[in-house]
This record gives structure tokens, C-alpha cells and sequence, in this order.
């Protein structure tokens, strides 16, 4: 595709924060808590970002939707078509972050912490 549909982004850390939260949250008594970053982005997006992190601009090859992709099983190639090809996702972190007191990693973050402070 293009790598312009937004992705609600999730930080790993971001997760497990939340996991170790809803432990003892009465709030997550029986309830399902949809986790996302705090605001949709493209995959072009976090290519562009990785490339902030980096001091470098990172080359982008797009492909087909469907198109086997260097490195990486069919299974994923086939769940990133189905995202691309998909609507803008978004979740809206402000209910849940305020519940919870976890401020969701910004991509930007994100990407400075996995590529500076790896």
C-alpha cells in the first residue's frame, strides 16, 4: 500500500503498565480495556519518526497489498494488508489514561527510547 492508513500505535511498555494497573482496579472488574498510543499514525509515519530517533532519513519501498514481504512470515504480511487496507484506526486514550493514570507514549517517544536508549 501507500503506508498512509493511521494505526492506533500501542508502546509494549504502555501494555504492560496497564496490565500491572488493572491487577487491583476495581475498574477492571470484568472489563475489557482497549489500549492504543495517544494518537493514530501511518507506518510512513513511524518510518519518519524512527528516522528523527536516528539523525538520518530511513528509506521507505512501498508494496502491493498482498506482496510477500523481505523477512517476515506470510501471516504477517497478510495481517499488515488487512491494517493498511483497512480504515484509519484510533482509540481514545483520554477516559482510560485518566482511570488508570497512565499517560500513553507518544510515537516519538517511542521511537527515541527503542533507537537511542536500546
Amino acid at each position: 500500500g501507500e503506508g498512509k492508513t493511521k494505526i492506533a500505535f500501542v508502546s509494549a511498555d504502555d501494555v504492560l503498565a496497564y496490565a500491572v494497573a488493572a491487577v487491583d482496579h476495581p475498574a477492571a472488574h470484568n472489563a475489557d480495556i482497549w489500549i492504543g498510543g495517544p494518537a493514530p499514525a501511518s507506518y510512513s509515519e513511524a518510518v519518519a519518526a524512527a528516522g528523527r530517533a536516528l539523525g538520518r532519513q530511513l528509506p521507505l519501498r512501498y508494496v502491493q497489498p498482498g506482496e510477500p514481504l523481505p523477512l517476515l512470515p506470510e501471516t504477517m504480511a497478510q495481517l499488515l494488508t488487512s491494517m493498511e487496507m483497512g480504515p484509519d484506526q484510533f482509540i481514545d486514550m483520554s477516559q482510560t489514561s485518566a482511570v488508570y493514570g497512565i499517560e500513553p507514549t507518544s510515537l516519538e517517544t517511542f521511537a527515541a527510547r527503542f533507537f537511542c536508549e536500546g
